[in-house]
Order: C-alpha cells, then sequence, then structure tokens
C-alpha cells in the first residue's frame, strides 16, 4: 500500500524504528492517543504514514533543553495528578494509615510464635 507520495506504509516495528522509539511505545503513545495519527485497515493491522511520522517528529524538534517541553511529558502528567489529590486528601491519608491499630501486625503476617499445647499434644 502507498502513501500520496509514493511511500510504503509502515507497520508499528518498523514505524517505532523509523522514529527512533521502542515498539511498546508507539502502542503505547497510541492507546493514550497522543502518539503519531494511524490507520487500522483490519481489526489487528496498524500502519502508519511515513510523512505523517515526520510531521510527529518535527513538531517535537526542539532548540535547547529550556524550552518548553511537549504537552504530553511526564512533568504535566504528574502535576495533574498532584491536582487532583488536595493536601488534606494526602494528610487523610497519613492519617488513617497512622490511626489504624494492628495495621504493622498484620501486614508482617502470621507470627512465629509455637502453637498452642493442648493437653500435652500440639494443636493442628
Amino acid at each position: 500500500m502507498q502513501t500520496k507520495t509514493g511511500r510504503a506504509y509502515l507497520r508499528q516495528g518498523p514505524a517505532a524504528e523509523y522514529i527512533g522509539i521502542a515498539e511498546a511505545t508507539l502502542e503505547n503513545w497510541r492507546y493514550l492517543g497522543k502518539g503519531p495519527r494511524f490507520s487500522k485497515p483490519s481489526r489487528n493491522i496498524v500502519i502508519y504514514d511515513p510523512d505523517e511520522l515526520d510531521r510527529f517528529a518535527e513538531e517535537r524538534t526542539q532548540q535547547s533543553t529550556s524550552e518548553t517541553p511537549c504537552p504530553e511529558t511526564r512533568p504535566a502528567r504528574r502535576a495533574a495528578r498532584k491536582a487532583r489529590q488536595t493536601p488534606a486528601h494526602r494528610r487523610g491519608m497519613k492519617l488513617a494509615k497512622r490511626e489504624t491499630p494492628g495495621a504493622d501486625a498484620q501486614l508482617q503476617g502470621p507470627s512465629k510464635a509455637p502453637a498452642p499445647r493442648l493437653n500435652g499434644t500440639r494443636a493442628q
């Protein structure tokens, strides 16, 4: 299958290699809706237009590290997650952990103490 410019479409593996990322990253971006545009000619086949991959890479080209990063970067996601958790929410979580009696004992599992003896035999 050829693109409008006469280049062949790329499957997921070659497309990931073309833009220099892991195949799993490209799949994850597709799931999150933040990667390059793709086509699905059938249920199990995903193809990428090389021109679209070039455009995607060009949009993310920067001159220096001090420039504003792409909107899909991790710091933006981290900030959104923190915004959802208010300081009172985080404090409440800490208090709930501290106030649970015996929480440490529950986390350690069963004790190593021997079973109590009943009439000279061990309890099963």
